[in-house]
């Protein structure tokens, strides 16, 4: 549990500076998930979900963030290359 605590203290200070990104954020909770799941520490079931559904939705707010990404570079792309797409493919 002292592992968990101090991934959350590290957690908090970094999202007040501001230097932490939802991937490194998801990183550090999928690491935290699988370190409670091999046993090299014990946790009850509660934190062990709390911790999954975290990670869940870090992975919704990525594909979020690429879905988003690849709308906006599509977007651009067709701007660019006019209504044919590129090299003349529709």
């Amino acid at each position: 549990m002292a592992g968990r605590k101090q991934a959350s203290r590290k957690r908090r200070q970094l999202h007040k500076t501001g230097k932490v990104s939802a991937v490194d954020e998801y990183h550090e909770v999928d690491h935290a998930v699988h370190h409670f799941e091999v046993g090299a520490e014990k946790t009850s079931d509660e934190p062990l979900e709390d911790l999954k559904k975290q990670r869940l939705n870090l992975k919704d707010r990525l594909a979020g963030m690429i879905r988003e990404h690849e709308s906006s570079a599509l977007k651009t792309r067709s701007s660019f290359c006019g209504t044919k797409g590129i090299a003349g493919r529709p």
